[in-house]
C-alpha cells in the first residue's frame, strides 16, 4: 500500500487515527483494524505522524456565526441553481414520502425543532455578497398539516400528485434558512403521508442519513441529548483553505495540471434541449444478497474494491458500442476523514468530486478494470483538488464550458454506525412509497449502495434530455452486465459482452455544436465599460469579451465576491452575488442591471428592496 491508499482504507472504514504526545493512535470499529492494515499503518508511522501533525484542526467557538466561504462544491451548486445550465433551474436536492401510521405531528414537529437547534448547518444562508454563514436563531418550525380525511379516492390522490409536483423539484431560497421541507398530508385517523424534501446545498448524503436518524432518536425519546462534535463546519472550511498551502495540495494541483492537456472531455450525449426545468427520474434495482457477497468476493480476489468493480461494470456499458471510448466521468467522493474526532456528528456538505478518465484500454474485461481501479486509486492520491477545480482549468484551456454530466456515486461506506440506502431515509417511521434526487449540471447520477447485505443501486435522470427508451436499454444492459459477472466467473475474462453491441445506442456525431463564441466583442454602452473595467481588474485580464462566460475565464467563489462588492460600492446597487451566477457575462449583467425596475435579488424575485433587506437583516447576528 501506499500512504494514501493506506489513509484511504483507514477513512473508508471509520477507523480514527490522530497524534498524541508524538505517538501515533487510533480509534476503530470492532474488526476494521485487519493484521495487515495494522501492519502497513507500522510501516509507515513516520510518514503518518508527520502527515497528521499539521492537520490538526482548530476550533474558533467565538467565529461560529462569522459568515465564510463556500466551498468549490458549493459554488458549483449554487451556479447550477441559477438557471445558467441547459435545464433550467436545478438545486441538489433529496425528496421521499412515507407512509406512517399513529403519528403524533406535534412531538414530530418539536423533535425537528430540536434538530434545527442543534445542527448549525440547518440555519445556515447564503449572504449577499456570496459567503455562508449560522443564523443565531430561526423562527420556530411549523410542521403544516393538510387533512384529506373524507376526500374521495380520485380527490385524495390528485391532491398528492399536486404535492409531489410541487416539493419532489422545489428549488428553495439560499438566503432563507432552512433549506428543507418538512409536511404531512392525514389521509384517515391513523394514517399519514410524511413528505420530506433536503436541499444538499449545507447538507451531504451522510447529513441527511444523520439527520433522519437523530430525528427518530428526538420523536420517540424526547429527553435525547444529541451529542456535539467538538468544532465547526466553518472550522472545517477554514481547515480546507489552510491545506491549500501544504505541499500535499502542492503536489495534487501539479498532478492534475500535468494531466490537464491530454485529459478528454464527458461523454458524448444525445442529450435533447428540454423546455422548462429539468425534472428527474428514477430507475432502481436490487442485487439480491447471495449475488452481491459473491460478486464482492471475486473482485477481492482480482484486486477490486466494490466501488471500483461497479465503476468498471458502468463504464463498460457506457461506452459499448460507441465510436469513441475516451470520455471523463465525475465520481462524488464523501470527504470526512475519520482522523478527525467528531466529524461523524457534523451535518455539513463535505461533499467533493474526483474526474475519472476512462480509455477503453484492456483485451479483457478484467484488464480494463484493473487498469480503471489502478488509475482511480492513483487519482485519489491526489482528490485534495476537487474535480471541479480541474474541471474549471480544463475549460479555461479550452475556452469553453466543460460540464461532465454522468456522475457515480458510491454510498458502500460505514462511518459512524450511520450508514444505508439514502432512499430509505425515514423508514423509522414507515414505508417509502416515492424518492428522488437531483443534482445541476448532471444528467445521470449513477448510486451505490448497500443494504441488508444486498447491493441497491439507483440511476437518477434528466429523462427528457435523452431520446426515448434510451435509458431503459441501457439500465437494462447494465443490470445484466451485473448478474451475469455474478454468475459465471469466466465471464470476467471476455473481450466484449455480444448483448452490449446488438445496438450502437449513440455515436459522438450526435453532439450539438456550441454556439459561437464572441470572445472578442468590446462594451458598446458606459454600464458595460464599468462592469468591464471591474471585471479586469478582479480577474486580472487586459480584456474581456463582453459574452465571455466569467467562469471559464477564471472566476471562482472569492473572485465573484470581490468583484459584487465594487458592483455595489461603483453603482450604488444592492445586488445579491447570485445574480452574477445567473447573468455570467458583462452583457448579460448589464441588461439585467439596466433594468429600472430591478435593483436587487429580492426584486429579481418580485419582492420590494425593502423586503429583503429586512430578510437579510432577519437571519444575519445583531452586532453592537
Amino acid at each position: 500500500m501506499t500512504l494514501d491508499h493506506v489513509l484511504h482504507t483507514v477513512q473508508q472504514r471509520a477507523i480514527q487515527l490522530w497524534v498524541q504526545h508524538g505517538e501515533l493512535r487510533f480509534r476503530a470499529p470492532k474488526g476494521a483494524m485487519t493484521p495487515d492494515l495494522r501492519a502497513e499503518i507500522q510501516r509507515w508511522k513516520r510518514e503518518l505522524i508527520a502527515f497528521l501533525e499539521p492537520r490538526l484542526l482548530l476550533s474558533r467557538p467565538e467565529a461560529r456565526y462569522e459568515p465564510f466561504p463556500l466551498t468549490d462544491m458549493q459554488l458549483a451548486y449554487l451556479f447550477g441553481r441559477t438557471g445558467a445550465w441547459a435545464y433550467g433551474k436545478v438545486a441538489p436536492y433529496y425528496y421521499t414520502e412515507i407512509d406512517a401510521y399513529n403519528l403524533d405531528p406535534k412531538r414530530l414537529e418539536r423533535a425537528i425543532r430540536r434538530l434545527v437547534a442543534h445542527h448549525d448547518m440547518l440555519r445556515a444562508f447564503v449572504t449577499l455578497d456570496g459567503q455562508q454563514c449560522v443564523a443565531e436563531r430561526v423562527p420556530p418550525y411549523e410542521l403544516p398539516v393538510l387533512d384529506l380525511r373524507g376526500r374521495s379516492a380520485a380527490e385524495v390522490e390528485e391532491q398528492l400528485r399536486i404535492r409531489r409536483e410541487r416539493l419532489s423539484h422545489q428549488v428553495l431560497d439560499p438566503h432563507r434558512p432552512p433549506l428543507f421541507t418538512f409536511c404531512l398530508t392525514r389521509l384517515t385517523d391513523q394514517q399519514y403521508r410524511l413528505h420530506f424534501g433536503l436541499d444538499l446545498l449545507f447538507c451531504d448524503a451522510y447529513s441527511a442519513l444523520l439527520l433522519c436518524q437523530q430525528l427518530r432518536e428526538l420523536y420517540e425519546r424526547p429527553e435525547t441529548e444529541l451529542p456535539e462534535a467538538g468544532f465547526l463546519f466553518r472550522d472545517w472550511v477554514e481547515h480546507l483553505e489552510r491545506q491549500k498551502e501544504q505541499e500535499r495540495y502542492r503536489k495534487a494541483y501539479a498532478y492534475w495540471m500535468e494531466r490537464l492537456e491530454h485529459l478528454p472531455a464527458g461523454l458524448d450525449l444525445p442529450l435533447r434541449p428540454v423546455e422548462g426545468p429539468a425534472r428527474f427520474q428514477r430507475q432502481r434495482q436490487e442485487l439480491a444478497v447471495s449475488r452481491w457477497q459473491l460478486l464482492k468476493r471475486l473482485a477481492a480476489q482480482q484486486g477490486l474494491t466494490p466501488s471500483g468493480l461497479l465503476l468498471a461494470a458502468f463504464a463498460e456499458v457506457l461506452m459499448a458500442g460507441m465510436k469513441r471510448r475516451h470520455f471523463l466521468l465525475t465520481l462524488t467522493l464523501f470527504n470526512r476523514p475519520s482522523i478527525y474526532a467528531g466529524i461523524e456528528r457534523l451535518i455539513g456538505d463535505f461533499t467533493s468530486t474526483l474526474l475519472i478518465e476512462v480509455d477503453g484500454q484492456g483485451a479483457t474485461f478484467l484488464e480494463r478494470a484493473r487498469l480503471l481501479q489502478r488509475r482511480l486509486w492513483r487519482d485519489l492520491e491526489h482528490a485534495a483538488v476537487p474535480g471541479t477545480v480541474v474541471l474549471r482549468e480544463l475549460g479555461k484551456l479550452r475556452g469553453e464550458t466543460m460540464i461532465v454530466p454522468i456522475v457515480f456515486s458510491s454510498g458502500i461506506y460505514d462511518q459512524g454506525g450511520v450508514s444505508g440506502d439514502a432512499s430509505q431515509l425515514l423508514t423509522a417511521f414507515g414505508k417509502t412509497v416515492y424518492s428522488i434526487s437531483q443534482t445541476p449540471q448532471v444528467a445521470l447520477d449513477h448510486q451505490v449502495f448497500e443494504r441488508d447485505g444486498m447491493l441497491c443501486f439507483n440511476w437518477d435522470t434528466v429523462e427528457a434530455a435523452f431520446p426515448p427508451g434510451l435509458l431503459d436499454r441501457l439500465f437494462s444492459r447494465y443490470c445484466r452486465l451485473l448478474t451475469l459477472l455474478a454468475e459465471d466467473e469466466r465471464s470476467w475474462q471476455q473481450s466484449e459482452f455480444p448483448f452490449l453491441q446488438e445496438e450502437v445506442l449513440w455515436t459522438p456525431a450526435c453532439k450539438q455544436q456550441p454556439e459561437p463564441r464572441h470572445n472578442a466583442e468590446p462594451p458598446v454602452n458606459e454600464l458595460e465599460k464599468t462592469l468591464h473595467a471591474i471585471f479586469c481588474a478582479v480577474l486580472q485580464r487586459e480584456e474581456i469579451g463582453v459574452q465571455q462566460n466569467f467562469f471559464e475565464i477564471g472566476a471562482n467563489s472569492l473572485l465573484l465576491v470581490q468583484a459584487q462588492g465594487q458592483i455595489c460600492r461603483q453603482l450604488g446597487r444592492e445586488i445579491s452575488v447570485l445574480i452574477l451566477f445567473e447573468y455570467p457575462t458583462i452583457r448579460s449583467l448589464a441588461a439585467f442591471l439596466s433594468q429600472d425596475q430591478v435593483i436587487d435579488e429580492a426584486a429579481h424575485t418580485g419582492q420590494h428592496r425593502a423586503a429583503r433587506r429586512r430578510q437579510a437583516l432577519q437571519y444575519t447576528r445583531k452586532r453592537g
